[in-house]
Parts: C-alpha cells; sequence; structure tokens
C-alpha cells in the first residue's frame, strides 16, 4: 500500500513538473522565443470627445436678418433693432465670425424663411399673425436676407426655418452630430425665442451650449436679462464676446 501511495505522488509530481515546463515554453515563444511575438491584450478603450477643441465646435448665429436688426425691417422697425444697436449685437457677432473663420471653426447661420402664402407656418401663436399681417420674414425678400455684417461666406450651413427652434424640421441636428461638432456658442435675437429655444433643445440633445450674452437682444430686458441669469446657467454656460476671442472654439 505504502508503494502505491508513493508512485501516484511520484506521478503527480511529474504532472506538474511538465505543466511549468509547457508554460515556461509558451511565454519564451510570446517573448523571447522563435516564432511571432505577440502583443498583450489590453482592454479595449472607447474614444473620448474634446468638446474643447475646434474640431468639435461650432458657431451659430440666430436670426441675424434684416428684418429683425435693420431698423426697416419688419419686425426691427419696433423697437428691437434700437437694441441690437444698443447693445452692440452687431458688431460683437461681427467679431465672434471673424475669430470663428480665422480659428476654422464651423459656422452655421440661421434665419426665419416662410412661404409668401405662410403654408409652411405651423405655428397659431399671436406673434404669427402679426408676422403674416405685415408680410414679415418671406423668404428670398429683403427681411429673409443676412445682416450684411454677419453675412455667410462659401462653405458656410445656412439654416433656414419656418419656427423658433432651428433644429425643429430642418437637417442641422443631423450636419452637427455627423461632423463631431457638440459645443455649440449661441448668438442671436431675440433671447427669449430663438436663442433660448435652441440652447434647450441642445441640451436635451446632448450638444453642450455656450450662450454668448452681449451677442443677443430682447424687445424686453427683463426677458434678456431673465434667461442669461436663471436659465442658461443651468443648461449650458454663459460667456462674453472678449471669453470667445480670447480662445474660439475653447472659451
Amino acid at each position: 500500500m505504502d508503494e502505491l501511495l508513493q508512485d501516484r505522488r511520484r506521478d503527480r509530481a511529474l504532472r506538474r513538473d511538465a505543466c511549468h515546463l509547457r508554460h515556461e515554453r509558451v511565454d519564451q515563444v510570446l517573448t523571447n522565443g522563435s516564432g511571432p511575438r505577440r502583443q498583450a491584450a489590453r482592454p479595449s478603450q472607447t474614444p473620448s470627445i474634446d468638446l474643447e477643441s475646434n474640431m468639435s465646435s461650432a458657431l451659430l448665429l440666430l436670426d441675424l436678418q434684416n428684418e429683425m436688426v435693420d431698423p426697416n425691417g419688419k419686425v426691427g422697425s419696433h423697437g428691437l433693432a434700437g437694441i441690437v444697436e444698443e447693445r452692440g449685437v452687431l458688431r460683437n457677432a461681427a467679431r465672434a465670425l471673424a475669430a470663428a473663420r480665422a480659428a476654422s471653426l464651423a459656422v452655421v447661420h440661421v434665419r426665419l424663411g416662410f412661404r409668401p402664402d405662410y403654408l409652411d407656418c405651423l405655428s397659431v401663436a399671436g406673434r404669427i399673425e402679426e408676422l403674416k399681417r405685415n408680410r414679415a420674414a418671406i423668404a428670398g425678400e429683403w427681411g429673409s436676407e443676412f445682416h450684411p455684417d454677419v453675412a455667410p461666406i462659401a462653405g458656410e450651413l445656412v439654416i433656414t426655418k419656418q419656427c423658433v427652434n432651428p433644429f425643429f424640421n430642418t437637417g442641422l441636428m443631423t450636419w452637427l452630430m455627423q461632423r463631431g461638432h457638440r459645443t455649440l456658442y449661441l448668438g442671436g435675437v431675440a433671447t427669449h425665442l430663438v436663442v433660448e429655444s435652441t440652447a434647450r433643445f441642445a441640451d436635451d440633445a446632448g450638444f453642450a451650449p455656450v450662450v454668448i450674452e452681449d451677442m443677443c437682444a430682447a424687445p424686453d430686458a427683463a426677458l434678456h436679462d431673465h434667461f442669461i441669469a436663471k436659465i442658461a446657467p443651468a443648461i449650458g454656460r454663459v460667456v462674453t464676446t472678449s471669453d470667445f476671442l480670447n480662445a474660439p472654439g475653447k472659451a
């Protein structure tokens, strides 16, 4: 019986030694031995998007069209154009636009433009009835053209919308996502309409909205101030034109 137990122990020891020898040979092949070298498997990594890089940022200029910002515009003539002038909106927008172009940031120009019969207008709000009565913001007419100070150039996207939200029923979101533009710098008129609507939707859609405060204006200062102080910080960030100029796409 003792001899049998000794034989079994001897067999187990031999098998253990053979196993160690096989592992040593495999290690030699993978590292220093003959045969192709292999690298140890590494855990897969998902590349992160750098939201502060120029390639992932875009500047959106919102409704800076003649109808809204020119004293002869059918909306601007009721006081908005004067406020735009007082706040330096066009001047700041032109400076930001020049900086964005110099830094190769993507630029998007958004405007309001309807059919002459307004059949493409879905909103039934009171302000829309006033637009219709004044024959305002008709596509192809002077009022729907961008102000010369911030007019688009070749290679810049133009979005024509028929509502407040520039993402609704347009290709804007697809265009931004396909190109990886996730940080969106916003400015335009009016603050409580297109700027707020754009910022809110951008936040919901996974973008990072950054409102350039002195590129915005509203017919009532209280509407502008409420959004800038209460709403914008909750869904994004607020900066000035100077912040943007100091580091376009990284402010």
